[in-house]
């Protein structure tokens, strides 16, 4: 099971790039510093990344439940 994004920090990643506030970006970094490859660029990188990332939902569906459903 993935873990669960807030519905306030997929908010924000929806929006476009020029959009985000300061505060927005923050908000993303302090999210994405649980990630270890994340946490060894510097704060003003890991900025510059949050401006650009993007929200995106994948479902899975197994080919059981497809034969099956």
């Amino acid at each position: 099971m993935q873990p669960k994004v807030p519905v306030y920090v997929v908010r924000i990643l929806e929006k476009q790039a020029e959009f985000r506030t300061p505060e927005d970006l923050e908000t993303i970094a302090d999210l994405m510093e649980g990630l270890q490859s994340f946490r060894k660029y510097s704060r003003q990188m890991q900025l510059s990344m949050c401006r650009i990332v993007r929200y995106m939902k994948l479902v899975l569906i197994s080919v059981t439940q497809k034969i099956n459903g």
